[in-house]
């Protein structure tokens, strides 16, 4: 795909959709000032008695932003630094991958599962560059003991949760409270004299890499430049027919670290609303759809796998303005988009994370 980038981002570029090549924070700031009261992110995963409480307009969700980007920033993260990000909250590591592209720093999501020695191996590849790790709620100090050896010295932990912080010195990252206005004015300087190339890193994508035998299992890690992921987004954008006010649907974007680049480009170029859930079968992702009016969504392979076994529940199913859908494919498994897209008009865009980089399969 990324032989093609330029091609793709030039088609967008045509239809409105893209600018020039650019940092996601610049995007970012020009969507917030066209729609600063268009609602931006849903994160479904948070209710009570049915109630969605998790809603950001463009405006709060700038507001968000601002105010983790002066925590991290007090927590000593500065461009081109690497965050490890180990968390289960889905909209707060959304906010704060955003943050981290502010910063001009380097997001790096942990898959679930890492064991010790994968953890040593990925502190020593990144070598003195790390600077924090970001965790929620779910994961509390003393689990990061028991998981994350080895952490170097000068490497500061943050959370999202005020009771963790308290209780063990972590530095909280605070959506709702301003920050102190002296913390304000040193962001806004350091920002004032940094520039943030589109070629400079955005994201670590770190994963297990095991040979056929399983006796030479080794860590890789791919980087992802601002311009990479808007490259591919751009081509997903084209291929999927993404426009302006489009509601995109997500299970889990923030453990599909090889995605989230993705929908981050699409979902802000296009001022969409970005709808979060962490449905793990057909009937509780599909009633997601509905209830949202999605036009643009993802299945993930979990997902995926139960469409044949569903196949009498999807057929009676009215997915409205559905246009597209990315369906990511495990290894071994089918084009497993065929049972949902027959008989419909949406687009299916297929793919597979082959080594750690993307594939489209035709």
């Amino acid at each position: 795909m990324q032989a093609f980038r330029r091609e793709y981002i030039a088609f967008n570029e045509r239809y409105g959709m893209w600018g020039e090549e650019e940092s996601l924070d610049t995007l970012f700031r020009r969507t917030v000032a066209i729609h600063p009261e268009r609602i931006a992110l849903v994160d479904r995963d948070r209710e009570s008695d049915g109630k969605v409480s998790v809603r950001y307009s463009y405006r709060q969700l700038a507001d968000a932003v601002t105010r983790v980007s002066a925590a991290l920033f007090q927590a000593g993260v500065r461009q081109h630094r690497v965050v490890l990000i180990q968390m289960a909250s889905v909209a707060n590591t959304i906010i704060l991958k955003l943050a981290i592209a502010r910063l001009g720093a380097i997001a790096c999501t942990i898959p679930d599962g890492f064991s010790r020695t994968e953890w040593r191996l990925l502190l020593a590849a990144i070598g003195p560059d790390i600077t924090a790790l970001a965790h929620d709620e779910f994961c509390s100090g003393n689990q990061q003991g028991r998981f994350v050896p080895d952490l170097p010295e000068h490497c500061v932990q943050c959370s999202f949760s005020a009771e963790i912080s308290e209780q063990s010195g972590v530095a909280i990252l605070a959506t709702e409270n301003d920050p102190p206005k002296e913390q304000l004015i040193q962001l806004g300087e350091y920002l004032g004299n940094i520039h943030i190339s589109p070629d400079d890193y955005l994201t670590l994508h770190p994963f297990v890499l095991i040979s056929g035998d399983n006796k030479d299992a080794r860590l890789k890690i791919i980087p992802g430049s601002h311009n990479h992921w808007q490259g591919v987004a751009s081509f997903i954008a084209e291929r999927a027919n993404i426009q302006h006010g489009d509601v995109l649907v997500c299970p889990n974007i923030c453990q599909e670290p090889v995605l989230t680049g993705v929908f981050l480009f699409n979902w802000l170029s296009s001022g969409a609303r970005l709808v979060l859930t962490g449905a793990q079968n057909v009937k509780n992702y599909v009633e997601c759809l509905v209830s949202e009016r999605a036009t643009f969504s993802m299945v993930t392979p979990e997902i995926g796998c139960q469409f044949g076994r569903e196949e009498a529940f999807l057929d009676q199913c009215d997915l409205g303005g559905l246009r597209s859908m990315v369906v990511m494919a495990a290894e071994g498994q089918g084009c497993v988009s065929d049972v949902l897209m027959k008989s419909r008009v949406v687009e299916p865009i297929v793919l597979r994370a082959v080594n750690g980089a993307l594939s489209v399969i035709e």
